[in-house]
């Protein structure tokens, strides 16, 4: 989100009320910012792609088994 406020094109920030409060984890102390337009890879295949974020990313996860 905080790369969300300092980018000056337009950002859209969709949050599923599904997932409020269904994890608790430690907040960093200072401010993360994560470069937009960039994805991390939990794990590779040759078959599918599956793009989540934020809290759904536990779910697809755990679905997946991995």
């Amino acid at each position: 989100m905080h790369a969300a406020i300092q980018d000056p094109d337009p950002v859209i920030i969709m949050n599923p009320k599904l997932f409020y409060r269904l994890f608790k984890e430690e907040v960093p102390d200072g401010i993360e910012t994560m470069e937009i337009g960039k994805a991390q890879v939990i794990q590779e295949g040759t078959e599918l792609t599956i793009v989540s974020y934020g809290a759904s990313l536990r779910v697809r996860l755990k679905r997946l088994k991995c």
